[in-house]
């Protein structure tokens, strides 16, 4: 997905929730921010500017300048540009952010049974789409939704559920990828349609190069899986033998997203502690949510006069650039996306296995 489901659409959902307008804006820009937060080349900040309770992010770093070691914050990228695409086949990169952050397997990554030398199958690393069977994922939602209603006045709190929200869309778009750059990935786009005009668009998206890029998640089919506005036909291998690409999918974006959107906003309604939405009240808000799915405009300025023509008793306003400032905020989402990264990845436990006063090694803002 891109920012017009996380942002637009979670701010949407999450004002219908029952959040105040505060809320709900630190819960969607901190959902979009997964995505826009992607320092890997910039030089870290001194470890003087982290708050106490961010300080283990720091670490002694070369600095040429000086010529000696100096302990700087280290921040924790979620998110990755076109321009950071070299940057992905690195291993670590794969495990440290495109996996926890947009590509979550069922369960801890340590535990995912996909060496193939092992008897596993890669498969198995693919990201599923949420279904409410017991999952990491679930157990993750859970866990947030309880320090949410512990905490419910504390930033973090939002700040956590911003985040998950994202790695929770992110199934519905990236069912049938992982992080991963492997043979599970293989893929090709073989028809897209534009659910706006019905016109068939592949030639728009299947180019020779994404064909040839290293199946790193969804490179081999660009965007289509995360435009609202698509519905799209692609091919996958079955096996790493399989040149034939054997296995179809095809699928709706723009319904599949809608789907995404009831179900968060339910989980949203349950921070609050409200019963699922009714029937009726979907039907009336999914037309309109639907409204907001179908369009071209990508850039935000266009998408904020989209969606407020929409919904035009909600204020859309969202400045990666304010956010990337060492504010508290800055620091608590890099402790919050840490954390969750940790326990995706299996160096922590799982939630709820763990006492709440328990839960990290290293302090969070909010506890102490």
């Amino acid at each position: 997905m891109n920012i017009n489901f996380h942002y637009f659409a979670i701010k949407v959902l999450a004002r219908t929730a029952g959040f105040n307008e505060k809320d709900a804006q630190l819960i969607s820009e901190y959902s979009q921010f997964v995505d826009d937060f992607h320092p890997f080349l910039e030089e870290p900040m001194d470890c003087y500017y982290a708050p106490k309770c961010a300080k283990f992010l720091c670490k002694e770093i070369y600095d040429r300048k000086l010529e000696r070691f100096v302990k700087k914050f280290v921040p924790v990228n979620t998110g990755f540009s076109g321009g950071d695409y070299i940057l992905l086949i690195s291993r670590s990169v794969q495990e440290n952010t495109v996996i926890p952050f947009h590509f979550i397997p069922t369960e801890q990554l340590n535990h995912v049974n996909g060496n193939e030398e092992n008897g596993g199958d890669r498969r198995n690393y693919r990201a599923k789409r949420f279904d409410n069977a017991p999952s990491l994922l679930k157990s993750l939602l859970n866990y947030i939704a309880s320090l949410y209603q512990l905490k419910s006045r504390n930033s973090v709190s939002l700040i956590r559920i911003g985040i998950i929200l994202h790695i929770f869309a992110d199934t519905y778009a990236h069912q049938k990828f992982s992080g991963y750059w492997g043979w599970e990935n293989d893929s090709k786009i073989t028809r897209v349609i534009d659910n706006i005009t019905n016109e068939d668009v592949t030639s728009k998206y299947r180019r020779r190069i994404t064909d040839n890029l290293p199946s790193i998640g969804h490179a081999n089919v660009s965007t289509v899986i995360d435009e609202s506005k698509l519905s799209f036909t692609i091919n996958l291998k079955v096996n790493s033998d399989d040149t034939s690409y054997g296995e179809v999918y095809t699928r709706n974006n723009t319904t599949e997203f809608l789907l995404a959107a009831r179900d968060i906003l339910n989980y949203l309604r349950y921070c609050k502690g409200r019963a699922p939405i009714s029937d009726e009240d979907w039907l009336a808000l999914e037309k309109k949510l639907r409204q907001g799915f179908l369009t071209s405009n990508k850039k935000v300025e266009s998408l904020i006069v989209h969606w407020s023509n929409i919904f035009n008793n909600i204020e859309f306003y969202y400045d990666e650039n304010k956010l990337k400032k060492p504010l508290d905020n800055y620091f608590n989402f890099n402790v919050s996306a840490y954390e969750i990264k940790e326990i995706i990845l299996g160096n922590r436990g799982i939630p709820p296995e763990i006492p709440y006063m328990n839960f990290l090694t290293a302090p969070i803002c909010d506890l102490l």
